[in-house]
């Protein structure tokens, strides 16, 4: 971890590098707790009952503990149908059948969840566990925009690219906090900043698509639910229309706020207490 995750982008300002934690059981046994955390499954898995046994094993054994003693909800994100087949996926059948599978996997994975956790006195007990519905929003786009559907995938034709990784973080935030996402920036902002840090947006909103190195420099939900790539993999428009998918597929409101305020933040207690582990 403390090499791998050495980049860049984890870069502080003091010099280090914010690698994060080595195990899950140490992210989530931070002081103060966490108000979520957003878990998801090797991508094929949830598609193979045969495998669900040991996923279940693993989140109501050793995940759901650990998200009780730092009360946190527990929010499953959806990793989307593969583009074309890819890492032995053939057996998973047709697109339709493998984002159908996946689906099921998670409600799966959530119902078994919602039943162990009766068990527990408080914390996620009260918070149902959520779903984020990537594999709605995603065959949306693939319904009305098939060309900008497959602009979501990075060259493995598995990964997210910018643009799926951005559709993916407005529904994380829309699940999350229940409002609508903030729209991205002006198609001529040239650059904003995440905690301090100046992240290059481009300008022009041009699109250059396809570049498996753009998928990576986008990965962090929230600051992808911030700073649109825009002129990095897709236009304005496509973000827009992308962010308006993802109001759409979970029903959040569009606040007045959310409309006319592109700085628009969630409760900074939230913001700061959201936990991934994937």
């Amino acid at each position: 971890m403390s090499s791998k995750f050495a980049t860049a982008n984890a870069k502080r300002v003091d010099g280090s590098f914010d690698v994060g934690q080595q195990t899950v059981e140490a992210l989530l046994s931070r002081s103060g707790g966490w108000n979520a955390v957003v878990l998801n499954d090797y991508s094929q898995a949830p598609s193979k009952p045969k495998n669900h046994a040991k996923g279940l094993k693993t989140l109501v054994e050793q995940i759901l503990p650990l998200a009780e003693k730092a009360n946190a909800r527990i929010c499953l994100m959806e990793t989307a149908a593969y583009r074309k087949h890819a890492k032995g996926s053939e057996e998973l059948g047709s697109w339709e059948e493998f984002k159908s599978s996946q689906i099921a996997g998670y409600r799966a994975y959530s119902d078994a969840i919602e039943i162990a956790s009766k068990g527990y006195a408080g914390g996620v007990a009260r918070l149902p566990t959520v779903v984020v519905p990537v594999n709605l929003a995603f065959a949306a786009v693939r319904e009305e925009r098939f060309e900008l559907w497959s602009a979501l995938f990075a060259d493995d034709d598995f990964h997210p690219a910018a643009l799926g990784t951005y559709l993916q973080a407005c529904l994380v935030y829309a699940v999350l906090f229940d409002v609508a996402p903030p729209p991205p920036p002006p198609p001529m902002q040239s650059e904003a900043s995440i905690g301090g840090e100046a992240v290059e947006g481009g300008g022009g909103g041009s699109s250059h698509r396809g570049g498996s190195g753009g998928s990576g420099e986008y990965s962090t939900l929230f600051a992808a639910a911030r700073i649109a790539p825009v002129g990095k993999e897709g236009t304005h428009e496509e973000y827009e229309y992308l962010r308006s998918i993802a109001i759409k597929i979970t029903g959040v409101g569009v606040s007045e706020k959310a409309v006319v305020d592109d700085t628009l933040e969630p409760p900074s207690a939230k913001t700061e207490k959201i936990g991934a582990a994937l």
